[in-house]
């Protein structure tokens, strides 16, 4: 099962879909659109799932294998990814584990 952020959905709803993958792996596979990069403690990647997001709104952990991938990518260009979904809330960015670069 996978989650599809960019559709807007009610938190409540939002709460009880992440709840249903506790215990499982939370695989995702998703696309949106980069807006910031960094090399803080490891690779990471902004991207900007809703187009009405000031910001950013989700936040991806790439694996340590993704670097070279990583710095093709531009702010603004839409890129596909796979990873393991971490957290969804409401005020802060949803978060992706060992994310992994499929097409830009």
């Amino acid at each position: 099962m996978l989650l599809q952020p960019a559709k807007r959905i009610h938190r409540r709803a939002k709460r009880g879909r992440v709840e249903a993958f506790q215990g499982s792996a939370r695989h995702v596979d998703w696309q949106s659109r980069r807006h910031r990069q960094s090399w803080f403690g490891g690779l990471h990647l902004q991207m900007k799932m809703n187009r009405d997001t000031f910001t950013f709104d989700l936040a991806i952990d790439l694996k340590k294998s993704e670097e070279a991938k990583a710095m093709r990518i531009h702010k603004g260009d839409i890129i596909r990814f796979i990873g393991i979904l971490n957290t969804w809330g409401s005020l802060l960015p949803i978060s992706v584990d060992d994310g992994e670069i499929i097409s830009q």
